[in-house]
């Protein structure tokens, strides 16, 4: 289905052009926003869009965060429509047990599920033991 890629940037100071035009060559929409220091202004504009999501009543999400900020919105849009997939990427240790605990929600691993590294990260982790592999030990 048809995507978009946004990426949320506090541009309250210099704007770092090169990464934003980077983005955009990847085909992802950079989203630049300022405000006061005490308003954390990339976590208000991505609750928002979320909770633009659920109001339009369609459309799939998958957030690339940690941040249990996002689940209070990430619940409501579980809820709005059970037929969406929703899904967080990151590291799956580094997640929010807000964030976790949410039914419905897919959890992606950067390393284990997206493969975005060439090499094994040094990651102390919980491994479930249908997936312990003792060779990555002994290499």
């Amino acid at each position: 289905q048809p995507v978009r890629g946004l990426f949320f940037l506090n541009a309250s100071g210099t704007v770092p052009m090169a990464f934003v035009q980077a983005l955009t060559a990847l085909d992802y929409r950079p989203v630049l926003l300022s405000g006061p220091p005490e308003v954390k202004v990339v976590d208000v504009a991505i609750q928002r869009t979320i909770e633009a999501l659920t109001e339009r009543g369609h459309g799939d999400l998958l957030l690339a965060s940690h941040d249990g900020d996002f689940a209070p919105q990430v619940a409501a849009l579980v809820l709005s429509n059970p037929g969406r997939r929703i899904g967080v990427i990151g590291f799956r240790e580094m997640t929010s047990g807000l964030l976790t605990e949410i039914d419905g929600v897919e959890l992606f691993d950067l390393e284990d599920d997206v493969g975005a590294f060439t090499v094994s990260l040094p990651r102390i982790r919980v491994v479930p033991i249908e997936k312990f592999d003792p060779w990555t030990l002994l290499d």
